[in-house]
Parts: structure tokens; sequence; C-alpha cells
């Protein structure tokens, strides 16, 4: 006798077999980012700033980075470039990651899983900040694309003690000339798209 399987089941089946993340990466401990961590704040306040989603997830960003040695603004500059910081999601790959065929099931999952490959992986271990961008796309300029988006968040070493959200505003005097100036300069230009001359830290359109 043959057995005869409906169609509709063999559509589901297609729709399954969406590639998806090859094994969960384990995810690191959250709780140990601290509330006060100048990161976190500064992360939170980057997607809030821009009304981009993933400010929710700035957690895990960070304790992602932290377990893989990676830079902590690396990710969600990439997720900046690749999905306009999680608005254009597709199958939660924030990243883009293996051309966008990937899925994930959740976006925490995809932070964790793609922190471990750019560690981990055979293609990616032992690399550099740089030498991660040039095997993530080997056009330079994306490179200089994604470190355009890191500079526009931050120090790679913000380590200094945070200050509550609704602070007094800091004396400039106690800053220098140089400083306060391009601070001044940063606050009032459109995101992505000036540039901080006395730093000569240019900043490109995503």
């Amino acid at each position: 006798m043959l057995n005869f399987v409906p169609k509709e089941f063999l559509l589901v089946a297609g729709l399954l077999a969406v590639p998806t993340a090859a094994g969960l990466a384990q995810n690191p401990d959250i709780s140990r980012i601290s509330r006060n961590d100048p990161r976190l704040i500064r992360l939170q306040d980057y997607f809030a700033e821009r009304k981009c989603p993933l400010h929710r997830l700035a957690a895990d960003f960070l304790a992602a980075a932290d377990e893989n040695n990676l830079d902590w603004r690396l990710l969600p500059s990439l997720s900046m470039v690749e999905t306009g910081g999680g608005k254009g999601t597709r199958n939660n790959n924030l990243f883009g990651w293996n051309c966008g065929r990937t899925s994930f099931r959740s976006g925490k999952e995809s932070i964790h899983v793609v922190a471990a490959k750019l560690s981990q992986s055979r293609l990616y271990k032992g690399k550099d900040t740089d030498g991660i961008l040039r095997t993530y796309n080997s056009n330079p300029r994306y490179g200089e694309r994604i470190k355009a988006v890191m500079q526009t968040i931050g120090s790679p070493d913000l380590t200094a003690v945070a200050l509550p959200r609704h602070s007094p505003p800091i004396a400039t005097a106690a800053i220098s000339p140089i400083i306060t100036q391009c601070m001044m300069r940063w606050l009032l230009v459109v995101p992505f798209s000036s540039s901080c001359l006395i730093c000569s830290s240019r900043l490109s359109n995503i």
C-alpha cells in the first residue's frame, strides 16, 4: 500500500527546513553586568536615542562580548549596519549572519551564537577586531563603516564611574576646552552623518 503525505504537511516541513543556528551557545549570565556599568548605560541610551528595539538586549551584548573577549561595541555596530539596530531583522538574525539565511529563535540567541562564532570558530579564532571584520566582509569600506559606528557608541575602554542618568549638568570648567568643544559638537550632530574635526574622527552614514 502506498503512503500518501498531505501537501499541507510537505509545505510545513519545507518552512521548518529554513537554516537555523547550528547548536546553541552557552548564554553568559547577564546578571554579572552591573546596572551601573557605564557601557550598559551608554548602549541602552544609544539604542533608545535611535528608537531601536535592541535597547532591551544591551546587557546581552555586553555579556556576550565579555564572555568571548570581543570589543563591546562590535556586535551592536554590526547590528546597526546590518539590520538598523533590529528594525529590519528577519528570523531574529540581527547581524545578517550567513548572508541572512540563518534563523535564530530569538534576538538573544542571535547575539550569543554569533559572539561565540566570532571568537571560537575556525575562521575567526585568534583574530583582533580588524581581522574579524575582514573575514566578516572582505570589502575594506565595510570595516571602515563598522568602526565609524563603533566610535559613535563610545570608547573601547569605557571604565569611568557612571553618573546617574538625571544628575546635574557637569561643570565644563573642569574639562579641558578641546574636550568640551568636541563633546558639544558631538551632541549637536545628526547621528552617523557628521564629523568631529578636533578628534579627526569621521562618522559615516550607515
